[in-house]
Order: C-alpha cells, then sequence, then structure tokens
C-alpha cells in the first residue's frame, strides 16, 4: 500500500510538472514573433513645431515604445501617448525611427527612416505564418530636412527636423509647408528629473 500511495503521488508530481511546462510553453509561443515594448513613462521631453498653423505639435513626451518582429527591423516611436492609449494604442503625436538603438551622434534625416506621426498606432501581426509589423496614423510627415543627435542610444537625443506631410500614409510623396520641430529625450534610468525638462515656452 505504501509503495502504491508513493507511486501515485509520484505520478501526480509528474502531471503537474507537466502541466506547468506546458503552461509557460504555451506562453512563450504566444510570444513567438511579437516583440513589442511600451514604456508608459512620466514626461521625459518635449516636442515643438514652430509653425502652430501648419502643424500643432506642442507635447510632452511620456512614451518610448518598440514594435518589431526580430532585431533587424525595429521601429521605435518617441511620443507623446494620451490619456485613452491603453485602450486605443494610439499615440498622440510621435517621431519613428527606424532601429534608433542602432544609432549614434548625428543623424542626418536622409540616412535613416524618420517620420512624424499624428494618431500612431504601432503592432504586430501574423499573416500566413509570418509575423508583420503593421502601422496606421491619421496623418504622417516625412522628414526631408535636419537631423536627430542619439548621444545615449534610444534613451536620449535632441531633434531638429523639418518635416513635410506625406499625401498618402507613408508614401514617400509630400506636398505643401515645410515646418521644422524641435524636440529633446532623456529617459531618466532612476526617479530623476529628466534633463529636457521644463520644455520651451512657446514663442
Amino acid at each position: 500500500m505504501q509503495n502504491f500511495r508513493h507511486s501515485a503521488t509520484h505520478r501526480f508530481l509528474m502531471l503537474l510538472l507537466l502541466l506547468i511546462t506546458t503552461a509557460l510553453l504555451s506562453a512563450c509561443l504566444a510570444e513567438a514573433g511579437k516583440d513589442e515594448e511600451s514604456n508608459d513613462l512620466e514626461n521625459f521631453g518635449w516636442l515643438q513645431s514652430t509653425d502652430m498653423s501648419m502643424l500643432p505639435v506642442n507635447v510632452l513626451l511620456n512614451g518610448l515604445r518598440r514594435t518589431a518582429c526580430d532585431e533587424v527591423d525595429k521601429y521605435w516611436s518617441i511620443a507623446r501617448l494620451g490619456n485613452d492609449w491603453k485602450t486605443s494604442g494610439k499615440e498622440d503625436w510621435s517621431v519613428a525611427v527606424l532601429n534608433l538603438d542602432d544609432k549614434n551622434g548625428t543623424v542626418m534625416h536622409d540616412a535613416a527612416d524618420i517620420r512624424l506621426f499624428k494618431g500612431l498606432v504601432s503592432k504586430t501581426s501574423s499573416t500566413s505564418g509570418s509575423c508583420v509589423v503593421q502601422r496606421t496614423a491619421d496623418e504622417s510627415w516625412l522628414a526631408v530636412g535636419g537631423y536627430i543627435i542619439v548621444s545615449d542610444g534610444e534613451y536620449q537625443g535632441t531633434i531638429n527636423l523639418q518635416f513635410q506631410k506625406e499625401d498618402a500614409f507613408e508614401s514617400g510623396i509630400t506636398s505643401g509647408p515645410i515646418v521644422t520641430v524641435d524636440g529633446c529625450w532623456d529617459v531618466p534610468e532612476d526617479d530623476s528629473t529628466s534633463t529636457c525638462l521644463p520644455a520651451p515656452a512657446m514663442p
């Protein structure tokens, strides 16, 4: 009888271990191909248009996000997430840079994929078994001049870019006025205040 109890206990423990392993494996598989990071942070920077009549951007930054399927193409957005971001996934305004964490020093506008978005929603999805990055936005503006200076990987930098509105989302075809957007971001390692704050007063 004692051997039977020992055997039954052993089988129960093995079954429990199998169930736990299966649950963990399922969670890992659910995340496979999905590499989306979001940081809901305190304000750590700002974006400001030099012509509010043409491009009404004057926001504090509180989101540093990465959406990617792998380590090859990583779409970073330096954003104002807004009050309803948790439910809508829509960023108020953001500057998005491809492979921002690979940049260092001064990066000219035409040396990287750099855009300004209003209402960006960025996510990954599975199509025919392959992971793809999907982006939609209310407006997209292409960087046609200027630069960013990346001084601490993706966590710190300054922005001085000229943007022109795209005729269609991420089409690369632009028209209309060219507007300068300045800004900076500095995500502190601890609870200290960002060196980019306070934001300058509007002229």
